[in-house]
């Protein structure tokens, strides 16, 4: 095996400022960049709410800024965008790195990760639509938080491409093995303890960090995020994957419907609330997540 980085090391890299986004995310900004006086916050936001790379730097980046006097925490990514100011945030987002040419060489990488991109922005898109069946207040917040659940799984991709390898092989040779124990035994820690860390690090909002906390599955915000992850990792196998009829259970009774609804309104792609497709309802779409 690869030797395993220090824990503290590997948070380090991971935290860093040079993270990348999509081709498509800097394709998109520089595109607006050319008219720039006809750019709004919310314009922006459309773009970089659809890579989870983007969404946590431009969190980051507020979180650096943010006065220690001004207390209220900003939580969604067009507010961010809006703190910011259009001009000041592509003046900071100038010179932003491409992860399909960090990982030119490893396309088995670029692969994996962009596999992650797809599942989290599939997430998103449900999480949003439970939450929007439930009437949750926080319904962008959910479907932020949904979108970043995996980022530190697309870090480790980015930046330790062996050993997110390593990860994928182990379970493949083991069926049945939890991610995280495969996780445990490569990296000798689990991603989302990680994950807590370095959102803690970056002092990303406690709203979005409190939602990713798993150990609280009591509260209904943390099941739908959770409910929404495990279908998305799970239909990326194929529909017939057998852990499935168990998650329509659970969003069933998070839902107070039945399974078969949540079943094929999933599975047909349309929202569980009015009928349309999930990704239309929350302004994603699945085209070019790999673009």
């Amino acid at each position: 095996l690869t030797p395993v980085p220090e824990r503290p090391a590997l948070r380090r890299r991971l935290a860093s400022s040079s993270i990348p986004v999509l081709r498509r995310t800097k394709r998109a900004l520089d595109s607006l960049a050319k008219n720039i006086e006809h750019v709004s916050a919310r314009d922006i936001a459309n773009i970089a709410a659809q890579d989870p790379l983007m969404t946590a730097k431009l969190f980051a980046l507020v979180a650096e800024k943010r006065s220690s006097r001004n207390a209220t925490e900003i939580t969604s990514v067009e507010g961010c965008v809006f703190m910011i100011g259009v001009p000041p945030f592509f003046r900071a987002f100038a010179n932003l790195r491409v992860a399909e040419e960090r990982l030119r060489s490893t396309p088995h990488a670029l692969r994996g990760l962009l596999r992650v991109v797809r599942r989290s922005r599939k997430a998103s898109a449900l999480s949003w639509d439970f939450a929007h069946w439930r009437t949750d207040l926080a319904i962008d917040e959910i479907a932020i938080a949904a979108l970043l659940h995996d980022l530190a799984e697309m870090l480790v991709w980015c930046f330790a491409p062996a050993l997110a390898q390593q990860i994928e092989v182990l379970l493949k040779k083991t069926p049945g093995m939890r991610s995280r124990a495969a996780q445990l035994a490569v990296l000798k820690f689990e991603l989302p303890e990680l994950q807590l860390a370095l959102f803690k690090l970056w002092q990303l909002p406690e709203l979005l960090t409190a939602m990713m906390d798993s150990a609280n599955i009591a509260n209904p915000r943390i099941c739908n995020i959770l409910y929404a992850v495990n279908i998305a990792r799970h239909a990326a196998h194929g529909w017939d994957d057998p852990a499935l009829p168990s998650d329509y259970e659970d969003v069933a009774r998070l839902l107070n419907t039945s399974a078969a609804f949540v079943k094929s309104q999933i599975q047909s792609g349309k929202g569980l609330s009015k009928g349309r497709t999930v990704e239309e309802e929350s302004g994603q779409t699945a085209e070019g997540a790999a673009a």
